[in-house]
């Protein structure tokens, strides 16, 4: 792709956001054998939750979000965090702070709001839409053993898809990664929302990997009704005004 146009546009500015000097925190990290995750972009670590609940530690995530970083945090007591600018960070930083561990997943939220159906500012020039190739460099860099991106499906339809094909070819690129790209849609499996997300998956070994192995939980090809708020969240007690709770209930997937 033609990236003359990076950086021309930058439609909306976050007041939450760490624009100054980078913060980085070092967190206590984990010792067992699990495979690890960094995520970057990772807003409050939902993806990274779901890795967590299958098995997986999570070493680090880093977002220029405050409150998603914190909210990262509380979740991934034991991760390191960054906080700022990812174009101020090195590989080195990261390397770092994970203690020279190897990356099992390499997992990139990359930012959406440029590529969104729904936002009336959409615009090709965003230069949010152009982050994924800070992510390529750290892909590069680090060499996972699988990459996973996330995004909305309107990146398909931005400039005739021309931001699918740089990625699945920047990824492969970055160290011989095959890569599968496919549209899912996280009600089929068990999320309480029609949430339609664009899934690139990179493996550095030569494996591709088939979204049909993929085994769905819930809709119309299951014979199980979708799951509804009220299904995840319904029995929680109601709160008043300046009452707190502290336990949390995951919904099961079965």
């Amino acid at each position: 792709m033609d990236t003359s146009e990076l950086g021309k546009t930058y439609t909306e500015e976050n007041t939450y956001y760490n624009n100054g000097d980078v913060k980085y925190n070092q967190g206590s990290l984990y010792t067992g054998t699990n495979p690890t995750v960094v995520e970057l972009f990772c807003g409050c670590g939902g993806t990274s939750c779901g890795f967590e609940m299958a098995g997986y530690d999570i070493l680090l995530g880093a977002d220029i979000h405050i409150p998603s970083i914190e909210t990262f945090q509380a979740n991934h007591p034991g991760a390191s965090t960054i906080l700022g600018d990812i174009r101020k960070v090195t590989p080195e930083d990261i390397k770092r702070l994970i203690d020279y561990r190897e990356i099992d997943v390499l997992i990139g939220g990359i930012p959406c709001q440029g590529f969104s159906l729904n936002n009336k500012k959409r615009r090709f020039d965003d230069r949010r839409n152009f982050l994924y190739i800070e992510f390529l460099r750290f892909v590069k860099a680090l060499q996972p053993k699988v990459v996973v991106i996330e995004n909305v499906s309107g990146m398909r339809s931005t400039k005739n898809g021309v931001f699918v094909e740089s990625i699945k070819k920047g990824i492969s690129e970055a160290g011989g990664y095959r890569v599968a790209c496919e549209m899912i849609n996280a009600a089929d499996f068990g999320v309480p929302q029609k949430r339609q997300r664009l899934i690139f998956v990179g493996f550095r070994d030569g494996k591709v990997f088939d979204f049909n192995d993929m085994e769905k939980t819930n809709g119309p090809e299951t014979g199980r009704e979708y799951y509804t708020v009220l299904d995840a969240i319904g029995d929680l007690p109601s709160l008043r005004a300046g009452e707190r709770a502290v336990a949390r209930r995951v919904l099961p997937i079965i």
